[in-house]
């Protein structure tokens, strides 16, 4: 499909013929979702965008959305959207255009709007009203209001959205006719052959995102409580050993330094007017041993210090690349002993990091085949293996319940090895089920959690 970047100010009547040409264009659903979210953004700019689809209005959900290759449909704010569009949008409005914020909605559905969405929504049904079947909206979220002249605009684009669609969707084409199935005997051969193919065995598999991290990488730590000055060098960049990485704001740990000398002095002068007195006094001999204790104690916080501002400046142990977001997250910033500031790896050891959604999670065994897709480069995938997969759920930073997985990549050229950091998808493959299984195990678990099972 061709696609023209068009800027925000270019004539509107031009960018609407042109995202007209490219919902038409659409290779398929999914390149037609991912157009609509974010392409329409170029008609009217908005902040978020999310695509939402389904046998029809009560049971629609996110399939797509702005700026996110994959939505999480566990995440909180999904949810919350699945059921204010369910429960929360008036019946007869879910078939029409219009504009929706928080004070057009019950309670308590105005309330925990502004926790999840912006001021402003404009609600784009593609589906047509007198026709049954599966339904889509585009629903556009920005805040400011939508305007007239937007509308109208938006109005058409819908049409537009909604006429692509049906052509993609499950209603268009030719629909499978049942007439040769009418026949008894057709109907019993189908059904037998239908009932043999539920048995055959295929593979099972799941796809996760992914992303390409270092293995074993060295962590570098703050060596002391204090305030990071600056940082010497910059994300990704190699080093060697004993580079210098970052520094420490010197004036505090100079400070207590000069402060030790002075105490450690008044220490020394003290027990030399002791060892002086001791030859007259009695005294002055009785207080000799204590005067050198304070003295040695004096010496020890001295060097103390001084061991401190040597280590003012943190150097790299061993050589890598350093890994850590942004300067500016760390300059000026106090840390604490023993704190992650960054990491050191090593660009040739790299695995794959797999998030594997709770509800689609299989049964994998070590050594399991795995495809990596790189956004970077969808089209050139790249083989690895199954080394671990944790048996605990944890939360992933999308707020979904995910296991966590790692993958050894096969091949050992260093070259076509990806760049650390690098996300995409992955795809795991399990062991052979029968194909019942494989077409009706998420509705199954469905139903046994519904049922309490």
């Amino acid at each position: 499909m061709s696609q023209v970047e068009t800027p925000q100010n270019a004539d509107p009547l031009m960018t609407l013929l042109q995202l007209e040409q490219e919902a038409r264009e659409a290779d398929g659903t999914a390149a037609f979702r991912y157009m609509s979210v974010n392409r329409t953004r170029l008609l009217r700019p908005y902040s978020q965008a999310l695509f939402l689809e389904g046998p029809d209005w009560a049971h629609v959900k996110i399939t797509a959305a702005s700026d996110i290759p994959v939505p999480d449909s566990t995440a909180p704010m999904t949810q919350w959207v699945h059921g204010l569009v369910r429960r929360g949008f008036d019946e007869e409005k879910l078939n029409s255009l219009h504009t929706v914020c928080a004070a057009d909605l019950d309670a308590p559905w105005s309330k925990e709007w502004a926790e999840w969405l912006p001021e402003q929504g404009l609600w784009m049904p593609l589906s047509l009203t007198d026709r049954a079947g599966p339904v889509a909206a585009l629903f556009c979220l920005r805040r400011e209001p939508f305007i007239d002249a937007e509308m109208a605009l938006m109005e058409r684009i819908m049409a537009a959205y909604g006429h692509a669609w049906r052509a993609l969707g499950p209603v268009a084409g030719g629909r499978f006719s049942l007439s040769i199935v009418r026949n008894s005997w057709l109907r019993w051969t189908f059904l037998i052959i239908a009932l043999l193919a539920m048995v055959v065995p295929v593979p099972q598999s799941v796809l996760a995102p992914a992303e390409v991290v270092a293995r074993e990488p060295q962590v570098v730590a703050a060596p002391m409580d204090g305030v990071i000055d600056r940082f010497l060098v910059q994300p990704n960049a190699l080093v060697e050993t004993g580079t210098p990485l970052f520094t420490y704001v010197a004036e505090d740990f100079e400070s207590r330094f000069h402060m030790a000398e002075q105490a450690l002095a008044v220490a020394e002068a003290q027990l030399r007017r002791a060892q002086q007195g001791a030859f007259r006094q009695m005294e002055s001999k009785a207080e000799l041993a204590l005067l050198e204790s304070q003295a040695r104690l004096k010496a020890l916080e001295r060097d103390h210090v001084g061991i401190q501002l040597d280590r003012v400046t943190v150097k790299a142990e061993q050589a890598g690349i350093a890994v850590f977001r942004d300067v500016n997250d760390w300059e000026g910033r106090p840390v604490k002993t023993g704190e992650r500031i960054m990491l050191l790896a090593d660009a040739g050891r790299v695995e794959i990091s797999m998030d594997i959604p709770v509800e689609d999670a299989v049964a994998l065994e070590e050594d399991a085949p795995v495809r990596l897709f790189l956004d970077v480069s969808p089209l050139h995938p790249l083989d690895a293996t199954l080394r671990h997969a944790s048996y605990q759920a944890a939360m992933t930073p999308e707020g979904g319940l995910a296991y966590r997985a790692v993958a050894d990549l096969v091949t050992a050229d260093l070259e076509k090895q990806p760049r650390i950091g690098l996300r995409g998808v992955a795809r795991v493959h399990g062991g052979d089920v029968p194909l019942a299984f494989y077409l009706f195990r998420r509705p199954l678990t469905a139903v046994r959690r519904w049922l309490g099972w």
